[in-house]
Order: C-alpha cells, then structure tokens, then sequence
C-alpha cells in the first residue's frame, strides 16, 4: 500500500512538474512589441546588406533602385514597429537613416552602377553603430550584421 501511495505522490508531482514547465508563458504587451520590433530592425538590415552587396558588374541601376525601395519599404515597417516599444532609442537610428534616405533619394541615373553603390555604402556607413546600440538594447540577435 505504501508503494502505492509513494508512486500515486510521485506521478502527480510528475505532472504538475510537467504541466508548470510546458505552460508557455504569454509575452507581455512589451515584449511582444520588442520581438516584432526585432524582427523588423533584422530584415531592414538584411535589405541594407543586400544593396551594399550588389555587384556592380552584374547590378543595373534598375536593380539598385529596386533594392533601395525594399530599403525604404523595410525602414517604413521597421519605424512602424518601433512605436510600439517604449525603451527604444530611435534618435541615432533616425539620425543615421537620414543620410541613407537622401542618397537613395537622389539615385543618378547617369553615373556607372559601381559609383552609385560605392555613394550607398558610404550613406550606409553610420547605420551599423546605431543598429548595433538599438539592437543591444532590445536584445535583439544581429543575425545580419551591416557591411
């Protein structure tokens, strides 16, 4: 009989454990904000690695301006996302982004395609120390860190 009780005692320890254990917790408002938040700082980062990528041996100015669109499409979800998340230090992202916008903005047509990227790079440039600071302080993975 005791060794009934004892294994009755144990298997219903065993399921309580296993029920506290498998019971997803529900993310906060926050950190849910903080995830999308992520994810959307993460593909924005894989749309600026893509253009500064290119190859401009093989890239058309139609191609480098369809990237910049995904760019500027990206940064849009990402800044939409962002509003959401309350410790999120937008300014030196903003700021950074401001440079890239211009000269995607200002794309030549008549310029060779290697000239055009080489100016998004170097437009790209202040983006990476921002992406980093905000991506730390969200704890987001930098899956796809900036050239």
């Amino acid at each position: 009989m005791r060794k009934r009780v004892a294994a009755s005692l144990l298997g219903g320890l065993l399921i309580l454990s296993l029920a506290a254990c498998s019971g997803a917790a529900t993310p906060t408002p926050q950190a849910a904000a903080e995830q999308a938040a992520c994810d959307a700082l993460s593909t924005w980062a894989t749309a600026i690695h893509d253009l500064q990528a290119m190859d401009p041996s093989t890239a058309s100015i139609d191609d480098v301006k369809a990237q910049a669109t995904k760019v500027q499409d990206d940064w849009d979800a990402l800044k939409t996302s962002l509003q959401a998340v309350t410790t999120a230090d937008e300014a030196a992202l903003e700021t950074a982004w401001t440079g890239l916008s211009q000269a995607i903005d200002a794309i030549p047509t008549d310029q060779p395609v290697s000239t055009v990227i080489d100016g998004l790079k170097t437009a790209a440039a202040p983006i990476k120390d921002a992406y980093t600071e905000i991506a730390n302080g969200m704890g987001c993975p930098q899956v796809n860190p900036l050239q």
